[in-house]
This record gives structure tokens, C-alpha cells and sequence, in this order.
């Protein structure tokens, strides 16, 4: 399966050689730069195949190890492309500087996967063929839902709208930091244990456990600093953004949520059902979107956009209780996130009212003191918080420094 990710990569890229080939005149006049053809495909082929091998090293367990790798990248790459571009070399000194990082930190990868590719058979490839038939569009689907709420708002309301709605969108993004990062790394995962015949029931329940960690805070902190937090932020002519940063804040959490289930899915080896539910989704968000923003305005979108994200939910609910209990798929800690952040909410508006914001210092000792009730009331009444905690200090502790 390893030979799998270079044969696809190499594949993949000759076919990029060919059509950059083909547009390569376009492509110098876009980018301005004479190499940009030469620069698009380095980008293109390593990009594609790190990226590739730093999800088989995820889905052997070792997201620590692909942590770690990706800040040695960013040490390496940043003072090589800074003095590659003040040696004259411009944008291909960035191209060079992060493509040349990659290459160095790609060999500590291959010795963490102990695995040596080898010639796929025809079998292997007619599985992973038959899975990309639903993971490319899935991946095109994703794109479309992703940016649709704006390009909707943009053109049956104003610029301005589609302003507001993408800086709600910005400071509701923090949401789903921990489940961008380690949904990614479940989707191997879930795929490397089911290979072995073991049962991924724990690591998905783990995992859901700990996703909405910072979206359920961010929501009910949203409840209550939304208005002074878009204004110091984006200025006052932004305050239209603050109920739209409220909606935005749930439809994060259920996002937040679905992200890993859809990796989990994925990793069942059932792209299918994650392109069958994003049709459903994006097909409410277009219909319900259209009607709802011509009645309401702006905040229409964001109701549509949760309401296709819920369907989603629920339907990936429904397929992963399928193959793992039911209780699994709302673990313990979801329930003390959610308690500590109705704690925090209280005190958070009550703090408001007494104080009533009116700087950027209250502001964010509001929001810092917030912060600190949240995570001490995790530490205090959660033994599974509280243990995750000082063992993830500990492992990173160790990765730094022992790189075990």
C-alpha cells in the first residue's frame, strides 16, 4: 500500500508536467516570473507526496512525530527561503526554501514508518481506485460548501454582507483547530486498525471526546463578548457581523464534530456515504440559503448552513453507530465541556454587565478570565481532562526533547 502513494504521486504528477507544459506561457504571464512553470511543479509533486507519506505516519499512531516534523519544516524552510530571496531569487526562493525543507525532514518520516515501498498489485490499486471515485468529489463538494454561504451573500446581497460573514467566519475558526488536526490523523488510523482486524471503537470515542474542547467555550463565550469582540477586532463598522458570529459559533460545533465522523467514515472505507450526506448538505444549504437570505438577510445563510450541517451530523451518526455503540459517539468529557463552558457563560455575563466593556484591556481580561474558569473547572472535576493533560505535557516534553 506505501508503493501505492508514489505510484499515484509520480502518476499524478507527469500528468502535471504535461498540462503545465501545455500552459506554461499563461502560467508565466500569471505568476510574473519566468520559472513559475518549473516552480508549479516542484510545489505540486513534493507538496503531494509529503503530504501523503505524513498521513501514513499518522495513520501508524505517530501525529507527535508529524508534529514535530512540521515545525523542524518551518525552522528549516524559513531561513533558507529568506536568503534565497535576499540573493535576488524572489519567488522562487520561497518555492526553493520550502521545498528544500521538505526533502530534509522527509527522511526522519520514512525512518519513523519503518515500512520500504514496494510495487502495488493490481488489487491494491483497484481498491484505491475505487475509493478515489468518492473521495475526489468529496473533496470538490467540500470546497464548494465551504465557500458558498459567501459567494450566495455576495450576490444576492452586498459585498459588505459577504464581508461580515467572512469575519465572523475568521473569529469563529479557532473552533475546530483540535479537530482539524486530529480528525486528519483518525482517518488512518481508523483505516491501519481495521486493517489488522482490530476495533477502532476506543480511539474514535478518544477522539470525539476531546474535538469540541475549545468549540463548546467558543459558543457560549460568543453568547456574550460577540458585539465587543468583532468591533475591537474589525472596527466598528463591523458590528452587523456580531449575530452572525453567534450562528457561525454553532454551526462550528457541529462541525466540529463531523469532521472526525467523516474521517471516520472514511477510514471505514466508505467515501460513499460521506459524498451521498455532503449532496444532501450542500443541496439544503443552496435551497434553504437562497430563501432564507432573500427574507432575512444575512443571518438567513448561517441558518441554512447549520441546518445542512445538522442533516450531515445526524446522518453520519446513524452510519458510525452502525459499526461502534451508540453511547461511544457521545463520550463523558463532550458533557463536562459542555457543563464547564454553561459555568463560564455565567460568569462571563455577568462580568459584562458589571464592567460593560468599555476597552480592549476589559475585554480581554474578560476573555482570559473566561478562559481560566473553563479549563480549571476541566482540571478540577475531569479525571479524564485532567489526566490527558499531564500526560500530553509529558509526551511533548518527551517528543522535544528525547525524540524518542
Amino acid at each position: 500500500m506505501f508503493g501505492s502513494v508514489f505510484l499515484v504521486s509520480l502518476s499524478v504528477s507527469l500528468v502535471v508536467v504535461g498540462l503545465t507544459a501545455l500552459l506554461s506561457e499563461p502560467l508565466i504571464e500569471y505568476a510574473g516570473v519566468d520559472d513559475a512553470p518549473l516552480l508549479f511543479v516542484l510545489l505540486f509533486a513534493i507538496t503531494g507526496t509529503y503530504s501523503m507519506i505524513v498521513q501514513t505516519t499518522q495513520g501508524r499512531g505517530l501525529v507527535s512525530v508529524t508534529i514535530w516534523t512540521k515545525t523542524l519544516n518551518e525552522i528549516i524552510a524559513v531561513p533558507i527561503q529568506i536568503l534565497l530571496v535576499l540573493s535576488g531569487f524572489g519567488m522562487a526562493g520561497m518555492v526553493y526554501g520550502y521545498v528544500t525543507a521538505l526533502v530534509v525532514v522527509s527522511p526522519i518520516l520514512f525512518y519513523y514508518i519503518a515500512v520500504v515501498p514496494s510495487m502495488p498489485s493490481r488489487d491494491t490499486l483497484s481498491s484505491l481506485w475505487s475509493y478515489a471515485a468518492y473521495s475526489i468529489p468529496n473533496a470538490f463538494l467540500g470546497k464548494i460548501y465551504s465557500r458558498f454561504d459567501i459567494l450566495l451573500l455576495g450576490a444576492l446581497l452586498t459585498p459588505a454582507a459577504a464581508g461580515y460573514y467572512e469575519a465572523a467566519l475568521r473569529v469563529s475558526a479557532p473552533a475546530v483547530f483540535v479537530s482539524t488536526v486530529i480528525g486528519s490523523a483518525l482517518h488512518p488510523r481508523v483505516s491501519h486498525l481495521l486493517s489488522q482486524g482490530s476495533d477502532p471503537g476506543e480511539d474514535i470515542q478518544n477522539t470525539l471526546g476531546y474535538t469540541s474542547i475549545f468549540a463548546f467555550p467558543l459558543f457560549f463565550g460568543s453568547l456574550s463578548v460577540a458585539g465587543p469582540l468583532i468591533t475591537t477586532i474589525y472596527g466598528a463598522d463591523f458590528a452587523p457581523a456580531a449575530s452572525l458570529l453567534v450562528g457561525l459559533a454553532v454551526f462550528q460545533l457541529f462541525y466540529s464534530q463531523t469532521t472526525v465522523l467523516i474521517n471516520v467514515a472514511s477510514g471505514w472505507d466508505r467515501p460513499d456515504v460521506v459524498t451521498r450526506l455532503s449532496v444532501v448538505a450542500l443541496t439544503t444549504n443552496i435551497i434553504l440559503g437562497v430563501l432564507l437570505t432573500r427574507e432575512f438577510g444575512p443571518i438567513g445563510v448561517v441558518v441554512s448552513t447549520i441546518l445542512a450541517e445538522s442533516f450531515r451530523y445526524l446522518g453520519l451518526i446513524r452510519f458510525v453507530s452502525t459499526k461502534i455503540q451508540l453511547s461511544a459517539l457521545f463520550p463523558r468529557p463532550m458533557f463536562e465541556q459542555l457543563g464547564a463552558s454553561v459555568v463560564m457563560f455565567v460568569v462571563v455575563t455577568g462580568l459584562v454587565q458589571a464592567i460593560s466593556l468599555s476597552s480592549t484591556i476589559q475585554l480581554v481580561l474578560v476573555i482570559a478570565v473566561g478562559a481560566v474558569i473553563y479549563f480549571a473547572l476541566l482540571f478540577l472535576i475531569s479525571k479524564q481532562h485532567r489526566i490527558t493533560a499531564i500526560s500530553s505535557l509529558e509526551a511533548t516534553f518527551d517528543d522535544r526533547f528525547q525524540l524518542k
